[in-house]
């Protein structure tokens, strides 16, 4: 694992429990935050949560990221098209790698996270999220880490 994927996960489990305000209009304190960094408020913000921490933890490193922070790049099928332009696509998953969550058509996805634990003899992957809650959801309130299934509706990307 790279050392940008490690201070990452730091950087995103730090945000464990971060919440939206009342009534969950993907709106709160450090959920306009995330969105913000790339241009945008109110809005399902799952990918805001990605980008912001990877540039968060390529900065304490005095690095700089190729994650993009285009306004776009909150819409996790625009990602996933990037991901496969920039060669950024893994075959399995690692640790500190993110996961996006592809529909069914596998041309577009809905959700993303980052990878945080593997259990290979059962299976499943610990994936820690931004706008999700305990049940997994892609359209939650939290920030978020539980278990899921592997399956080929996910893809892995390499942070960089």
């Amino acid at each position: 694992m790279t050392p940008l994927a490690e201070q990452t996960i730091k950087r995103a489990r730090e945000a464990l429990g971060v919440s939206e305000g009342a009534g969950h209009n993907n709106r709160g304190k450090w959920v306009d935050v995330y969105e913000k960094f790339l241009g945008l408020i109110g809005q399902p913000w799952c990918a805001c949560f990605v980008a912001f921490k990877i540039h968060q933890a390529a900065k304490d490193l005095g690095l700089t990221s190729r994650w993009p922070t285009d306004p776009r790049a909150a819409n996790c099928t625009w990602l996933w098209n990037w991901a496969k332009k920039n060669g950024c696509v893994l075959s399995e998953p690692t640790y500190g790698t993110v996961v996006l969550f592809l529909r069914p058509n596998r041309l577009t996805a809905h959700h993303v996270g980052f990878c945080t634990s593997i259990a290979p003899t059962t299976n499943r992957v610990q994936i820690l999220a931004g706008n999700t809650n305990d049940d997994g959801s892609s359209e939650g309130y939290e920030v978020a880490e539980k278990w899921e299934t592997l399956s080929n509706l996910m893809v892995f990307v390499s942070i960089v």
